[in-house]
Order: structure tokens, then sequence, then C-alpha cells
């Protein structure tokens, strides 16, 4: 049975192997990528939080949210292993993020993606983000170069 559950560091090196191999074993992307390593630091701090997918004690999804001021969040991280996309893994995962933030008075939710990204891209529109050109200036871009927000 799948369960969603916040982050603790016990998970940290299947979470670590997850989000590498997708990044670069799937798509090529090489580069270094601090925040998995403190993702305690990083997202479970100041109303953020992050949450993986378990199932048989092996992590299988995951997605991070940031808190950026001004009710604002920033989704980053989310990934589903390959067998297990098409099963509404994703989907438990965005509601988790999202019922968060809800409970949590944010009112705008961006993220960012790359072309490469088709599913990914395909599945935000789906869920009601809309594309926007570029993020507020305030905000980091992390890199990307397709932007999306979600207004509550």
């Amino acid at each position: 049975m799948i369960k969603i559950l916040e982050y603790s560091d016990d998970y940290r090196e299947q979470t670590i192997q997850l989000i590498l191999g997708i990044l670069e074993d799937e798509f090529g992307y090489v580069k270094e990528r601090p925040d998995i390593r403190t993702i305690s630091e990083t997202y479970q701090k100041n109303n953020g939080n992050f949450w993986i997918a378990v199932d048989k004690n092996i992590v299988i999804g995951t997605i991070g949210f940031m808190n950026l001021g001004k009710g604002r969040g920033y989704l980053k991280r989310m990934y589903v292993k390959k067998e297990f996309r098409g099963t509404g893994l994703a989907d438990r995962l965005l509601s988790t993020l999202l019922d968060f933030a809800r409970k949590h008075d944010y009112k705008t939710i961006y993220l960012g993606t790359t072309k490469d990204m088709i599913a990914a891209n395909k599945f935000y529109v789906n869920k009601g983000f809309s594309n926007i050109q570029k993020l507020p200036d305030d905000m980091p871009t992390f890199g990307d170069d397709v932007f999306y927000k979600l207004e509550f």
C-alpha cells in the first residue's frame, strides 16, 4: 500500500537516488542540486514541507513546497518513479501539497520546469496551473525555462 509521508532523514539516500535517477538518467540533467541533500533544512522550515510516497518502505515519489512570502509558495522536486506513473500517484502528491497550502493560507503557488519535461507540463496544465512568462522578480528560477502559477 502506497503511503504519502512527511519526509524524514530516514529516507534521505533513497530520496536523493530517486530524484537524481530521474533527472540524470531519464533527462540527462547532470548538475549539483544542494537542496536534495538538505531537504529538512531547505523545505521543512518557515511553513514549507516535503513529502515522499513510499511503497513497501521504498521511496517512489517526492514533492516539495517552499514558502516565498506574501502568501506565495513554490512547488519543487515533484517526481514519480517510472513504474508508478499513470497510477494517480502524482495526483495524490499534488493533493497533499495543495491541502497543506490551503490550510496554511497560501494564495498562489508557483513552479518551474523545463520544456523537455512534456508530461510534467501537461500534468500541471490539466491540474489548473496557468502558464506564465516568468516568475515574479523576487523569486529564484532554479534554472527552469517554463513557469506556472495556481491561485486559490
